[in-house]
């Protein structure tokens, strides 16, 4: 009788097989993870973008009010009692792998209308623009993360 000690190119295939499957769904998973981590870091500048920019209202930076202009892919910041697209002074920060969802209608104005602008009032930090941001990643569209921001400025 012959005794077979190696393995059969069918255990061979099998075994890769199983490897790749788990690598696969090893590699989907760190994938979305990324993506969410990507997503929640772009969430946090923008949250501490408009808390800066809340509190270069409130001293009263330049004697102006401030405010954020809210596009698709970025975000401007500007001060004064609205945004100008044409002013140097503006700063314009792209968001990276996220993008603003409905920027144009994502802020009530107060007066039963919908804008793109956060505006904070000098001194007092408040503003009339209240609503919620919502930024989805823009490698998967199912991961979102949302906050609001109320009458006083502040974030929730």
């Amino acid at each position: 009788m012959k005794k077979n000690s190696g393995l059969t190119f069918v255990e061979v295939l099998v075994t890769i097989s199983i490897a790749a499957i788990i690598a696969g769904i090893g590699f989907s998973a760190f994938y979305q993870w990324r993506n969410s981590v990507a997503l929640i870091n772009q969430v946090d500048e923008l949250k501490s973008k408009i808390v800066e920019i809340r509190q270069s209202a409130i001293s009263a930076a330049g004697e102006k009010n401030w405010g954020i202009h809210f596009e698709d892919t970025q975000y401007i910041i500007f001060s004064g009692d609205s945004y100008n697209q044409s002013d140097p002074n503006n700063q314009i920060v792209v968001l990276k792998g996220a993008s603003i969802v409905n920027a144009a209608t994502t802020l009530s104005n107060g007066n039963e209308s919908f804008g793109p602008d956060l505006i904070f009032t000098k001194f007092t930090g408040q503003t009339p623009n209240i609503g919620t941001v919502t930024l989805v990643s823009t490698n998967n569209q199912e991961i979102s993360y949302s906050f609001t921001i109320d009458s006083l400025g502040k974030i929730n």
